[in-house]
């Protein structure tokens, strides 16, 4: 187990992926991966810093558009020069482009964001966790994680079985 890499976890019987992937190789990757799971109610928490091409940060926003149902997009600490609400605005220019997403909410800080989405789960659904720090994403994880009797660390393969509809089962 890579901390950061890929970390699978159910929590209030959705399955949480958490990743550190931050550019738009790794986010096309990963939602190859997820590709393996049935289908399901999409949510992803993502973001870039903001040292990245504006065309990257749309061309994510595309991808995350296609493939979630619901986005969190949030910024913090690394906007590395760009305005306040900026990044935001690059994902959600290419978000409007991907088809899928019907809910797409911005918030100020990656705590706030997994709280989010933490609230939105329901079981089923398939989440994409990007990971702000891998340290602070541990933390939060772990916490979930001893809160929830029902909450556990899973292997893949365990994860995709419990990720099929009760009728698919």
């Amino acid at each position: 187990k890579s901390p950061g890499r890929f970390n699978i976890v159910q929590i209030g019987g959705a399955t949480v992926i958490c990743d550190y992937g931050h550019n738009t190789s790794a986010l096309r990757a990963m939602l190859e991966s997820l590709d393996l799971f049935p289908p399901s109610r999409r949510l992803a928490v993502y973001s870039a810093a903001g040292d990245r091409r504006d065309i990257d940060m749309i061309d994510q926003g595309r991808l995350l558009g296609a493939a979630f149902d619901q986005v969190i997009l949030y910024e913090d600490h690394y906007i590395r020069g760009r305005q306040p609400g900026e990044i935001t605005a690059l994902f959600q220019q290419g978000l409007a482009e991907g088809g899928r997403a019907k809910e797409v909410v911005a918030v100020q800080g990656w705590a706030l964001a997994v709280e989010a989405v933490l609230r939105r789960i329901q079981p089923g659904d398939l989440v994409l966790l990007q990971a702000d720090t891998i340290d602070g994403a541990g933390e939060i994880l772990k916490r979930h994680l001893s809160s929830d009797v029902a909450a556990q660390e899973v292997n893949l393969k365990d994860a995709r079985k419990a990720s099929k509809p009760p009728s698919a089962v």
